[in-house]
């Protein structure tokens, strides 16, 4: 039997959450990204396992495919300026290039980021142009904020934070693509509530959530099971029961983005103390915070492009590799100090990802 709908912001259980039926919807939506090409999901997916099973280091069959994707410039180009954004002191101490971005980026993290790169660019593809203008004003600063929010909540890591605040609008920008009319009205009603989601209005219109899109959308990206799972529970508005940790500092994300954007503080909630900075990062996370709300991001580094990287935006992605010092400047197809001998991602596969 159906549950009763609850009152918009009661903690019942939501209305036909979890069904078959709901999650049929979610699946023919999330369907709407089209093929991952396997020069992403592999690497991703290997990137992952290299987390979950190698203690964080890189075997060799995922430096491989990683530097297939980085020797092009359409992928080389938003890593490097995530790593301008949230890590640029360490980044430039391991020399700024392409190499650096395998070392100061986590297996988890570099899977996160080069997951939401290829869903931001294949939803943006299939989106509304007009309506893909708010989105991308949304998603921007939230990803920014949320990965300086990661760093200092180590609890929640750079890699769920990022996800949380990139997956979220994607998964809602799906929706556009079947009701636009009743999108831009969910759309609206969330800029003048203030809220990121209303569950209860998604299953009405949608039959589904954004959570179950977003839970579907990470598997053929190679993020696999388990992140979608913690997905599919952390994006929800109120517990559960039985939750993993992971997908707790999920909903926390939530919290603290929802009031950051409301009031430029912190959430005025209890929870465990491991997802609360310490006194002197939560200063400094507070202050950028609300440098990016209030003027943007800096780089913007999810919307970049091969036409962005260059000798003058990124010199150190320029350099000569160490074993050829007197060799001139790569061009922006084959950038950084990676393995030369390690071919490129194959043009079929750049096709699918380049505007």
């Amino acid at each position: 039997m159906a549950a009763d709908k609850p009152q918009a912001g009661a903690s019942a259980p939501l209305p036909e959450f979890g069904t078959a039926e709901s999650w049929e919807a979610a699946r023919s939506i999330a369907g709407l990204v089209g093929n991952v090409p396997n020069s992403f999901s592999t690497c991703i997916r290997f990137l992952r396992t290299d987390f979950e099973q190698n203690k964080g280091e890189l075997a060799r069959g995922t430096k491989f495919y990683l530097t297939r994707l980085l020797k092009s410039a359409s992928v080389a180009s938003p890593l490097y300026f995530a790593a301008m954004t949230y890590r640029p002191e360490e980044f430039e101490s391991l020399g700024g290039d392409a190499s650096a971005i395998m070392e100061v980026f986590s297996p988890d993290e570099l899977a996160t980021l080069l997951s939401l790169v290829y869903l931001f660019r294949s939803v943006k593809k299939g989106c509304d142009a007009e309506e893909w203008k708010f989105i991308e004003e949304t998603i921007i600063p939230q990803v920014d904020i949320c990965g300086l929010m990661g760093d200092v909540i180590p609890a929640i890591g750079l890699s769920n934070a990022t996800l949380v605040a990139g997956i979220r609008p994607l998964a809602q920008a799906l929706l556009l693509g079947v009701k636009k009319k009743e999108y831009v009205t969910y759309r609206r009603s969330l800029k003048k509530s203030g809220a990121h989601s209303d569950f209860t209005q998604e299953i009405e219109v949608w039959g589904c959530t954004h959570a179950q899109v977003a839970s579907i959308m990470v598997q053929p990206i190679g993020l696999g099971r388990t992140v979608s799972e913690q997905l599919s529970v952390g994006l929800l508005p109120v517990p559960q029961g039985g939750e993993s940790k992971d997908a707790l500092g999920m909903r926390v994300v939530g919290q603290w983005l929802e009031a950051i954007l409301k009031t430029g503080k912190e959430p005025q909630i209890a929870h465990r103390v491991e997802f609360y900075p310490e006194g002197r990062d939560i200063e400094q996370f507070l202050l950028r915070a609300n440098t990016i709300r209030q003027v943007g991001s800096r780089y913007k580094w999810l919307t970049q492009g091969k036409e962005t990287l260059t000798s003058e935006t990124a010199p150190s992605m320029f350099k000569a590799p160490k074993s050829s010092a007197g060799a001139t400047a790569s061009a922006p197809e084959d950038v950084g100090a990676v393995d030369a001998e390690t071919p490129a991602i194959t043009d079929e596969d750049l096709k699918k990802l380049e505007e």
